[in-house]
């Protein structure tokens, strides 16, 4: 039996994959933080946003295996 190869990384029609997941229209951004982005297929860490004190950082995680 042979190994399936890695699916290829999908394009979207709409976003680019160097546009912000967050931008600063909606939230509130700290400074200093990278901003994930849409080309970042494993995962968009959330710690550029302020968040409450009483969230764990893995609930502000989005991950896509």
């Amino acid at each position: 039996m042979t190994a399936r190869p890695a699916p290829a990384p999908l394009s979207s029609l709409t976003f680019r994959d160097d546009e912000n997941v967050f931008s600063h229209g909606g939230y509130q951004l700290l400074d200093d933080i990278a901003v994930p982005r849409f080309g970042d297929t494993r995962c968009w860490p959330a710690d550029c946003l302020g968040r409450p004190a009483n969230r764990k950082p893995s609930e502000w995680r989005f991950v896509f295996p």
